[in-house]
């Protein structure tokens, strides 16, 4: 518990108490957990899953299985922590005697888009990296930079309505959206702005095509 809890005291502490963000009438450590789950889960999947053949070469030389089961039994792994961190949610809105709502019986659809996005990163990344190295370097460097494109702290409507509007070609923005208004309220997403989920279908297909290519030769790498 001590990553999420670390991350709430931090964001609190500076976005909310030194830069004044307003969250309306949801309370910011309630605000800023759904941003947290759906963040650290995307961000493990891509590190965690993205290095899962890399950090398994033993395994790979003496036994022959389905490859793509290393970087999907990270998925499975992380979802302890979403578990742990939903958990510490739930005791928030207690806490503040925030309801909960029927609402909440669509965290799982969030949670799988959210999913579906990180691998569609990570399952590149994981084929990518046996022969380039330095891939498992440079990609996990540059999604971090994505936090501050992401409403993860802070709330859209703090931005123009231009910037807001273009904040939702982000998938996970949509995601985190979607995940608040099941826990804490707010607005669900439009239907268009699922469409950003186009590119992440594609980059999923054809991660899968190009891992299947590479897969017969990774024992030749590791």
């Amino acid at each position: 518990m001590l990553q999420p809890l670390v991350a709430i005291f931090i964001y609190t502490f500076f976005f909310y108490y030194v830069l004044d963000i307003k969250t309306g009438d949801t309370p910011y450590p309630l605000f800023v957990l759904p941003g947290i789950i759906i963040w650290f889960q995307f961000t493990n999947i891509i590190n965690a899953g993205g290095m899962a053949l890399h950090n398994n070469p033993d395994l790979i030389r003496k036994i022959d299985f389905p490859k793509l089961i290393l970087p999907l039994s990270k998925i499975v792994s992380g979802l302890l922590e979403v578990a742990i961190t939903f958990g510490l949610t739930l005791l928030l809105m207690l806490v503040y005697g925030y309801p909960s709502s029927f609402k909440i019986v669509l965290v799982p659809f969030f949670l799988f888009l959210n999913i579906l996005a990180g691998f569609s990163v990570a399952i590149w990344l994981s084929a990518l990296t046996i022969k380039y190295r330095d891939f498992h370097h440079i990609i996990p460097y540059l999604v971090s930079f994505g936090i501050w494109i992401t409403p993860v702290f802070y709330p859209t409507t703090i931005l123009p309505i231009a910037a807001e509007k273009y904040m939702f070609l982000n998938p996970i923005a949509n995601v985190i959206s979607g995940l608040r208004w099941c826990l804490v309220g707010g607005d669900f997403p439009k239907w268009y702005q699922f469409l950003s989920f186009l590119p992440v279908f594609l980059t999923s297909l054809l991660g899968y095509r190009y891992f299947y290519k590479v897969e017969k030769t990774i024992v030749d790498y590791v």
